[in-house]
C-alpha cells in the first residue's frame, strides 16, 4: 500500500541494496532502554537478511522499518522511565532531607516497628 505513494528513486533504492537490519541497536535498546519493545525490534530486525536473501525486497524494508520504529518507541520508554526513576529518587532524597537526613530516618523507622507490634 505504502509503495504506491513512493517515488522512482525510493524504489530504485528498495531494489537496489539491502537495507540496515539494525540488529545491534535493537539487542541495545533491549538490554537497556525497554525490554518487551527491544524483543519486538529484535525479531524484525533478525528478519531482515533472510528475507532479503529469499528475493523479498519490499518486505525486507518494511521490516527494517518496524525495527527502526520499535527501537525509537523503546528509547522514548527507556528514557521515560529513567526520568521517572531519577524524579523518584530525588522525592525520596528530599523527604529524607526534610525530615532530618539519613539518621534521623532510621529512627523514625524504628520507631514506627515499635508501633506495629
Amino acid at each position: 500500500m505504502e509503495e504506491q505513494y513512493m517515488n522512482d528513486n525510493e524504489r530504485r533504492d528498495m531494489t537496489n541494496q539491502c537495507p540496515n537490519d539494525l540488529l545491534v541497536w535493537s539487542i541495545l535498546g533491549t538490554i537497556f532502554c525497554c525490554l518487551p519493545t527491544g524483543i519486538v525490534a529484535i525479531v524484525y530486525s533478525s528478519r531482515v537478511n533472510s528475507l532479503w536473501n529469499a528475493g523479498c525486497h519490499a518486505e525486507a524494508h518494511e521490516s527494517a522499518r518496524k525495527a527502526k520504529t520499535w527501537n525509537i518507541v523503546g528509547l522514548v520508554v527507556g528514557l521515560v522511565f529513567y526520568a521517572l526513576w531519577i524524579l523518584y529518587f530525588l522525592a525520596v532524597a528530599s523527604f529524607v532531607e526534610a525530615n532530618g537526613g539519613w539518621e534521623n530516618m532510621a529512627d523514625l523507622m524504628n520507631q514506627m516497628q515499635q508501633y506495629d507490634h
